[in-house]
């Protein structure tokens, strides 16, 4: 099959192919050049959102923290022994938002006030 073209359709194409090898560089510089900018926001957004996550969880552990808090303690126990002054007693206190991980000890022991009049 043979297509008969006019010199004016030769110099139609001519000019296209010109027009398109003349373009070609440009459509590639700029599609390189939106392609890296797409890129270097993405990266920049990404370690934004990387700094709010790490933000956001040093504040969630931050509260975790602020919530480990002893209640006040109790009463103190009877004395361990009825009259004298070598008894202790004891009293509690307890953790109420996350149980066992508050710092020290649920439990504090003192010697018993002098009873040694006690008969």
């Amino acid at each position: 099959m043979s297509v008969d073209l006019s010199n004016a359709d030769l110099a139609l194409i001519e000019t296209v192919v010109d027009l398109t090898s003349a373009v070609s560089p440009l459509l590639t510089f700029f599609t390189i050049t939106f392609v890296g900018a797409v890129q270097a926001a993405l990266a920049t957004l990404g370690t934004a959102l990387t700094a709010v996550a790490a933000n956001f969880m040093r504040l969630e552990i931050q509260k975790e923290e602020d919530r480990r808090v002893w209640s006040a303690y109790g009463a103190w126990s009877a004395c361990s022994v009825p009259c004298g002054t070598t008894g202790t007693r004891t009293r509690t206190r307890t953790c109420p938002i996350f149980p066992g991980t508050c710092p020290g000890s649920a439990t504090e022991t003192d010697n018993c006030p002098d009873n040694s009049a006690c008969k």
